[in-house]
């Protein structure tokens, strides 16, 4: 487990992909009246007829991000867009069965067993890329993959591990996640 997560951490450096810089203060749902003019006539620049219906604003390293999501033309998007109006992804729901067959073998490939459930395609500054989200036993995966099938990153989400009704982390793999800091 540890050499995985060491070669992720590695592939994600020399891929040099770093698609929105790291939140480290919060990130808040808000009202859409709340979002600067500025973001949603780029958001409706981007995307043509987007009806807006979510916003989000994240605070980061370097300043505020604003994620907006809607719908147009029965498909949903949402955009990630600085505070300035710069558009720093798009991401849309795809069919599975739209999303390259190079791009469901590497994930297949990456994790063998897994059922896909869920596809999004994603344009940023870097390019484009497909997240594809799925499931393995108790586990969900979202899985970053490039056209041509380079896998980017994986993302593991271990129900058992999720927050109680108390609202309490079970730690069960904790431990784990602390030794793989180690290193």
């Amino acid at each position: 487990m540890k050499h995985h997560t060491i070669f992720l951490v590695v592939l994600l450096l020399v891929a040099g992909v770093w698609f929105i810089p790291a939140v480290t203060a919060e990130e808040e749902e808000i009202a859409l009246s709340e979002v600067p003019e500025v973001v949603i006539a780029a958001a409706k620049k981007a995307v043509k007829g987007i009806v807006l219906t979510k916003a989000e604003k994240e605070t980061t390293d370097d300043g505020v991000i604003y994620e907006v999501g809607g719908t147009a033309k029965k498909k949903a998007y949402d955009l990630s867009i600085s505070s300035d109006g710069e558009v720093l992804s798009i991401e849309v729901e795809v069919a599975l069965s739209d999303v390259p067959k190079k791009v469901i073998a590497a994930a297949k490939k990456a994790v063998p067993g897994i059922e896909l459930t869920k596809a999004e395609k994603e344009k940023t500054k870097k390019g484009v890329f497909y997240e594809l989200e799925g499931k393995l036993g108790d586990k969900e995966y979202e899985i970053l993959i490039t056209p041509a099938g380079k896998v980017i990153e994986i993302e593991v989400d271990d129900e058992a591990d999720d927050e109680d009704e108390e609202g309490d982390d079970d730690d069960d793999d904790d431990e784990e996640d602390e030794d793989d800091d180690d290193n």
